[in-house]
């Protein structure tokens, strides 16, 4: 039986960092890096540059700092394959992620200019529903795209898990970092044995403090309060088609994934009401399960089916494959969990042996080229 692997074609598009033209083969290696104040243009000494991992889920690895002229030089590994991406972080200034990506013939740009936004300082203090202070609690300032004709657009995917405060022992937090539009911010909390907390900045004067909401003045004040509830414990289990429990499996419906024992079981917390769990394991269809969280609930019992292969190959418009370019389930953008998106190999190409069956839809993108949103595809001998 012959293999079919589904073409999809992406055509150029504009990057957002400004690369110099001297470029080397992509490697071990060095990237020059300037940056520079985005108003007065001004060289920034002190700067933090730190990359972003591309192994696993994103974490920051290495730390460089610019010198007195705004420039520090970035080295990073030949693990670095398809995208080079990395944090600029300053004290008073918007954090950066910037990204480049090497040409077809493989090379990158030897420097790049970072322009960073001056920020502006917020804070406040979080509690529980007595009223008293929760220390270590991590408040994650998420950034926003500006929206457009009324509507808001989608808070960055990377973004939101690097750039965050600790509050103290009084449960007092500040941030000197946050964007001068406070409409483009909005602040996750997370604390373990609490349920997760989305606050966003709203016009006006100081509120009562029993909505996920903080106001303008209140936050610039630092006197805004966020009220964190104690966690509600999902309790479930995972099995396969013909009843044996399936370990390992990742469950996924609140803030931080969870992982199911060697019987199959998994608690997983989080907030009273709608909850939608995903639920991955290898070789197993990916599994959505809409349930109503409440302390009232009987055990969920999740039962996986054979997983179905997905082959996708991706070119652009003259045929060379595009390594590195993310295909991502769309109804999973939002999710902690990473296991709903992958990255085409060398040769342009995606297999993937946990598909859902039927008609699913996804996003392909790769920096340097128009993004594909909602593609209908199917798994193997399904369409």
């Amino acid at each position: 039986m012959r293999t079919i692997w589904m073409l999809i074609l992406l055509a150029h598009s504009s990057n957002r960092v400004e690369a110099q033209p001297s470029s080397r083969p992509i490697g071990n290696g060095s990237l020059k890096i300037n940056v520079v104040d985005a108003v007065s243009n001004q060289r920034i000494a002190g700067a933090q540059a730190r990359l972003i991992s591309s192994d696993g889920w994103p974490h920051l690895i290495g730390d460089w700092k610019t010198d007195e002229s705004g420039v520090c030089t970035l080295q990073f590994s030949s693990s670095e394959t398809d995208e080079l991406k990395f944090w600029i972080l300053a004290e008073g200034y918007v954090p950066t992620e910037s990204s480049l990506s090497p040409r077809f013939d493989g090379t990158l740009p030897d420097s790049c200019t970072v322009r960073l936004e001056p920020g502006m300082a917020v804070g406040g203090v979080v509690l529980n529903e007595s009223g008293a202070a929760i220390a270590g609690a991590q408040v994650f300032v998420e950034y926003r795209d500006i929206p457009k004709n009324g509507v808001s657009a989608a808070v960055s995917e990377t973004r939101n898990h690097f750039h965050y405060e600790k509050t103290d022992v009084q449960g007092r937090w500040a941030c000197r970092h946050v964007p001068r539009q406070l409409s483009r911010v909005r602040f996750r909390l997370l604390k373990q044995d609490y349920a997760g907390l989305v606050a966003v900045p709203e016009p006006g004067a100081s509120r009562n403090h029993d909505d996920a909401s903080a106001s303008f003045d209140d936050l610039l004040s630092s006197r805004a309060v966020f009220i964190m509830k104690r966690a509600l414990i999902v309790a479930g289990s995972v099995r396969d088609s013909t009843g044996r429990p399936v370990e390992g499996a990742e469950v996924s419906g609140g803030d931080y994934p969870v992982w199911t024992t060697a019987d199959g079981r998994f608690n997983l917390p989080g907030p009273a009401g709608p909850l939608t769990l995903s639920v991955f394991a290898r070789g197993f269809a990916l599994q959505r399960r809409q349930l109503l969280a409440s302390n009232e609930m009987s055990e969920a019992r999740i039962i996986l089916e054979p997983g179905h292969k997905l082959r996708v190959r991706v070119e652009d418009a003259k045929g060379r494959p595009i390594p590195g370019a993310r295909i991502a389930l769309e109804s999973r953008q939002d999710e902690y969990t990473s296991r709903g998106q992958w990255k085409t190999d060398a040769a342009g190409k995606v297999l993937w042996d946990s598909a859902p069956a039927g008609e699913s839809r996804y996003r392909i993108s790769r920096r340097g080229f128009e993004t594909i949103a909602s593609l209908s595809l199917f798994p193997d001998g399904q369409k």
